[in-house]
């Protein structure tokens, strides 16, 4: 049972810090609905100042497990409240409104106060805003004070960046914590500009979940190489990376690199990708060829989920690029004798050689014992070729 916190509640939208960001809506509806009942989760907010402690009063607080609080409500005083609730598990730093919360960042540090066993989560909502909060930081808190307290999953949904508008995403959140799930969702035709600097601190990721937004060469090449990641879904430009077999200048990508070298002197969070007006870095091909490896050799990743994804650059569609087969044949076959992925997603867009692609997937069913679980974002007909193709009948071929 949720309970209802405070004499001046106020309520809005809030999730359990899920990997997916799920949660009740605006009326409360959801998972814990804003009569009360739900499992265990309830909100800290407020409508007046959160220096007020006479405003936060809570009841029968050795029944809340999960809690969610604005950011701008951190404080010392709510820390010590919330230290003394028995039961609690977490707590999830929410922001629903769009509001602008980038100078608000030094609360972080009252968090270092929490009991040992309450893990953080976020689950951030960021729209664009002309207006910038007020929130003044007090003068006994440094920028360089490192952040101690324990977190597991960041759930961000944004959209409309521009020029790097959000960095504080990577710059205040991700680069000062150790998470373990990772998701981002666009919801406008907007490129979140820090994939590559986020992909280098892959130590701790366990899943990583990017809806609707491609990733730079770099950052899959680094995700690729996380110790401890079982769950990777991702969008990629198809159609820039099946260049790399056409390109007329290719002997450009001829060229030997050190690529661990070169990840501490190149940075690809600005790169944007379009077949139509940009190349590739001469390092691609290589790079892409270790990826190809790296699928075949992974042996934690358990979930592999990959879509097509617009550059979000230019407003003509990339629906009449016919994706080259030698990139398909390497990146199909790449899955062939991995020996970990029981759960494969595969949605190319609109670009594909349907003919190959349909022998290509079969041949490669033909030869992985470890699949169980095949998703195919295309038309019935062609999943039905496949199925009538391959002789493994252990993975279950879905549309």
């Amino acid at each position: 049972m949720c309970q209802k916190l405070f004499s001046n509640y106020y309520q809005f939208r809030y999730s359990d810090g899920d990997s997916d960001g799920n949660g009740g809506d605006s009326n409360g509806n959801g998972n814990g609905n804003g009569n009360g009942d739900g499992d265990g989760r309830s909100i800290i907010s407020s409508r007046g100042s959160s220096s007020s402690s006479d405003i936060y009063k809570l009841m029968n607080t050795q029944i809340i497990k999960r809690l969610c609080i604005s950011i701008f409500y951190i404080c010392d005083e709510i820390i010590d409240e919330i230290n003394t609730f028995q039961e609690l598990e977490s707590i999830t730093i929410v922001n629903y409104f769009g509001a602008w919360f980038g100078n608000s960042f030094w609360r972080l540090h009252f968090l270092n106060r929490l009991r040992d066993d309450i893990v953080v989560n976020f689950d951030l909502y960021i729209g664009y805003s002309e207006t910038t909060n007020n929130d003044i930081k007090p003068k006994g808190i440094k920028d360089d004070q490192p952040l101690t307290f324990k977190c597991n999953n960041l759930s961000v949904v944004f959209q409309y960046e521009v020029d790097d508008y959000y960095n504080f995403i990577y710059r205040d959140i991700i680069s000062k914590l150790k998470f373990k799930s990772l998701y981002f969702n666009s919801i406008g035709p907007s490129h979140l500009l820090q994939y590559h600097s986020i992909s280098k601190l892959n130590k701790t990721i366990e899943s990583v979940r990017i809806n609707n937004d491609h990733i730079p060469l770099y950052s899959l090449y680094r995700f690729l190489k996380a110790p401890n990641l079982h769950t990777l879904k991702f969008c990629l430009n198809f159609p820039s990376l099946s260049k790399l077999y056409t390109d007329s200048n290719k002997h450009q990508y001829q060229y030997h690199f050190d690529l661990e070298s070169l990840d501490n002197t190149v940075n690809e969070d600005q790169q944007y990708l379009c077949p139509l007006f940009r190349s590739l870095p001469p390092y691609s091909m290589q790079l892409w060829n270790e990826c190809i490896k790296l699928i075949g050799s992974n042996t934690t990743i358990t979930t592999f989920e990959f879509f097509e994804a617009d550059c979000h650059e230019c407003d003509i569609g990339h629906n009449d690029f016919e994706l080259d087969t030698g990139f398909l044949n390497d990146f199909i076959d790449s899955f062939s004798n991995n020996k970990t992925i029981k759960t494969l997603s595969i949605n190319f867009g609109n670009s594909f050689s349907s003919e190959f692609l349909t022998s290509k997937i079969a041949t490669m069913l033909d030869q992985n014992s470890t699949l169980k679980n095949l998703n195919l974002y295309f038309d019935y007909n062609f999943v039905n070729k496949i199925s009538k193709k391959t002789t493994n009948k252990k993975c279950s071929i879905n549309k």
